[in-house]
């Protein structure tokens, strides 16, 4: 029997209590002072080389010549008489003894009596006691470590590593990933003497070696542990100044929660320890599926608390939303897709113009019962609006459900609506304002233009018609006995002649100052005549530039040409207008050139009039002292209701623009 180990305690010894001890593997020898085997009995001398009594009469230096370890113990106690225990721990199994002196009857010592056992199954149920108790407790204290952790990942990481290397290994590494993932090293624990420092900076920059890739792919594919010797330089990186530190036991260990892998547990020692044990694989396994089952929950955890703070984040965007459209003066609605289209929502302002209670359901509501019949056409042209380019703009009447007979106009904006994450079709939302208050204000504006049309009718007429009454009256009258006082001027001009030659001259002057007042009261002629009540605004104003600057130098052109006459107030207004114009330039510019420019804008007529002249202030927009006619050419565009400007031509000149609404005439030509 090779002696391995030997351990000495007063009493019962150090392992535990000596009525636990195992009787049938008993031996009791009894030696006397001269240290002579008197009895060797027991149950155990059946396995020892002496057999039942075989050693009586044997020295103890004989009996322990291979065990000099007893021997010594033994020789203690023949020789100095002490009472004492001890143990010796062989290969395959523990044997504990206890040494007692003999007394005689005067209580000399006169021998010892030594009571040995084996012990190697108790110790081994001791182990295992205590291994599980160890176990117990350090897991418990992992579960509580883990709970703590909670949704901090990187603590529970840290914990399992720091209880990994505690119970099992020297060092500890986790590396998450599932399958089909890179493993990265998300938590490294050295050794606790403060060796493999190294560890976290080499491991955590690089992926795996492919001997420890090996590794974590047969652990993962075994679902338990495996283990491995590995050389140093196959686990390390090869550019590691640590590649030549020997041999290391591998353990890898999956850490899986709910059939899912998550990563791997790697744990390791020098192979100069012994082998990893069955219970160490299992407790490392335990630690693994610990760690495993917290990270899954604190990822569940988290992904619930997202999931709340993004329910949160809905409902107060929700709230917002709800409260934006509930405090809009404009419908909002949500009507669902084909083929029922019913509307899905409706804002409070929706329901009050729509005629819908507040408290009704409104998905019983359909688009068709708010369609009204003269909105048929704006209803098709909206959905081919939509289906082309997912948006709509424009007017349309909807009718109210509790007055199916009162529509009601609205403008606003359809589009489509789709679901955010999946893009599902939801439907079309809409945005629509009532329009009602602008229908009856354009209605008021129109019928006000209207009647500024009239008016400005009236005005018009009524002033030709003076302008006509007086041109007649100057003509029918004036300009008759003008002609008339003429004539006998010149009657008594001849009967004068040859006698009062002073009287002729008198005569004469008198004959050309009255010549004077008829052609100034035919140029009022003209001036009183409007040839646009007769032709069309071009032609009326090739007459006028004709007119006007006849005899002057100055050369003109009229450009432009109306597809369609304004109505008769309008073009007599813009004729009137042109025609001051022109005298402006044939009084006032010194120009070569004047150019009259005629085009429709707006719905109305754009005249243009610009000479090369000697050009006007640009703040000059009123007539000077003693003059009317820019202030006559504005008063005009404005009662006709249009607007005027005067400013510097370009280049060099002065330019009048002015322009004046006006409806198309029909039958009227424009040259």
């Amino acid at each position: 029997m090779e002696e391995a180990d030997l351990l000495l305690a007063d009493g019962a010894g150090s392992a535990g209590n000596p009525e636990a001890l195992e009787d049938d593997s008993a031996i009791f020898i009894c030696f006397d002072s001269a240290g002579i085997c008197t009895m060797f009995e027991g149950p155990g001398v059946a396995y020892t080389p002496f057999g039942p009594g075989g050693a009586i009469g044997l020295h103890y230096e004989q009996i322990y010549a291979t065990q000099p370890n007893t021997l010594r113990h033994v020789r203690r106690a023949v020789e100095t008489g002490e009472g004492f225990a001890a143990q010796e721990v062989y290969d395959e199994y523990v044997v504990r003894a206890r040494f007692q002196p003999v007394h005689d009857a005067s209580g000399a010592v006169v021998g010892t009596l030594v009571a040995a056992h084996d012990v190697s199954g108790w110790l081994r149920a001791e182990r295992r006691r205590r291994w599980a108790e160890r176990r117990a407790v350090a897991l418990a204290d992992l579960s509580t470590a883990l709970d703590e952790a909670a949704l901090d990942v990187p603590t529970v990481l840290d914990v399992a590593v720091h209880a990994a290397r505690e119970l099992v290994g020297d060092h500890a590494v986790i590396r998450l990933g599932g399958p089909g993932e890179e493993p990265r090293v998300a938590a490294v624990r050295p050794p606790v003497d403060g060796s493999l420092g190294f560890l976290q900076g080499e491991l955590g920059v690089l992926p795996p070696q492919p001997a420890i890739r090996r590794l974590i792919d047969d652990a993962a594919a075994a679902g338990g542990p495996v283990t491995r010797v590995v050389a140093s330089a196959d686990a390390l990186p090869g550019t590691s100044p640590n590649s030549d530190l020997g041999d290391f036991q591998l353990l890898c260990v999956p850490l899986r929660a709910r059939t899912h892998l998550l990563g791997t547990l790697l744990l390791g020692r020098s192979v100069t320890r012994k082998a990893y044990t069955a219970e160490e694989e299992t407790l490392a396994a335990e630690i693994a599926h610990r760690a495993a089952l917290a990270l899954d929950n604190a990822r569940l955890l988290q992904e619930v608390r997202d999931r709340q703070r993004a329910l949160a984040s809905s409902r107060e965007e929700l709230l917002r939303f709800k409260a934006l459209t509930d405090g809009s003066a404009e419908a909002i609605l949500l009507v669902g897709p084909r083929p029922e289209y019913r509307v899905e929502y409706l804002n409070p302002a929706g329901r009050r113009l729509l005629g819908i209670r507040p408290d009704a359901e409104i998905t019983q509501v359909s688009a068709y019962d708010l369609m009204s019949a003269a909105s048929a056409g704006v209803f098709a042209e909206q959905r081919d609006a939509l289906a082309e380019n997912g948006t709509w703009t424009g007017e349309l009447q909807l009718r109210r459900v509790d007055e199916p007979d009162v529509d009601i106009p609205l403008a606003g904006s359809a589009f489509l609506v789709s679901h955010p994450e999946t893009q599902a079709p939801l439907g079309v939302g809409a945005v629509l304002q009532d329009i009602s208050a602008r229908r009856e204000a354009e209605l008021r504006l129109r019928q006000l233009d209207r009647q500024r049309a009239a008016l400005l009718a009236r005005l018009v007429t009524a002033q030709e018609e003076e302008r006509r009454s007086i041109a007649a009256g100057v003509h029918d009258d004036t300009i008759q006995v003008l002609a008339a006082v003429d004539l006998r001027l010149g009657l008594l001009a001849r009967r004068l002649a040859g006698d009062g030659q002073a009287h002729l001259e008198l005569l004469g002057r008198l004959q050309a100052n009255v010549s004077e007042a008829t052609s100034r009261l035919r140029q009022l002629l003209f001036d009183l005549e409007t040839p646009a009540l007769n032709t069309g605004l071009v032609q009326a104003l090739r007459n006028a530039a004709a007119h006007v600057l006849e005899d002057t130098g100055i050369g003109w052109a009229i450009e432009g040409e109306l597809e369609e006459e304004p109505e008769t107030p309008t073009r007599v207004v813009a004729y009137r207008v042109a025609r001051e114009a022109l005298v402006n330039v044939r009084a006032h510019s010194g120009a070569a050139h004047a150019t009259v420019r005629v085009g429709q804008e707006n719905g109305g007529v754009l005249v243009q009039v610009i000479d090369d002249g000697v050009g006007i202030d640009p703040g000059l927009e009123t007539s000077p002292a003693g003059h009317l006619g820019l202030a006559t050419m504005r008063e005009r565009a404005e009662i006709a209701g249009g607007w005027w400007q005067v400013g510097p031509a370009e280049g060099r000149g002065t330019e009048v623009r002015f322009w004046l609404p006006g409806r198309a005439v029909p039958g009227v030509s424009g040259t």
